[in-house]
């Protein structure tokens, strides 16, 4: 997690920041993991803190979004519902 400003003028305007989650140490302790090289120090960095994320923030996250196709350059018109059964092929078009 990560959140550098908390203010209403911020760029970053991420999920911590929409939920007014301010963290100052969560975020040291990011830009701590992100520039640790040792791979092992660096995962356990990320597991402590995602441990602290579960135990006190303001959201829990149920769902992240998992693209179900593939479609190539020049192929319009797809369209892909929540679930694999509310696919429809009807607008595709080729060109």
């Amino acid at each position: 997690m990560w959140n550098p400003d908390n203010s209403d003028a911020s760029s970053y305007k991420m999920l911590v920041w929409r939920n007014a989650w301010d963290i100052p140490d969560l975020t040291k302790q990011t830009n701590a993991a992100l520039a640790e090289s040792d791979p092992k120090k660096r995962a356990q960095m990320y597991m402590s803190m995602q441990k602290e994320v579960l135990a006190k923030s303001p959201f829990v996250i149920m769902f992240q979004k998992v693209s179900q196709v593939a479609v190539r350059p020049g192929v319009t018109g797809l369209e892909v519902g929540p679930i694999n059964d509310l696919v429809s092929y009807r607008n595709i078009k080729k060109q």
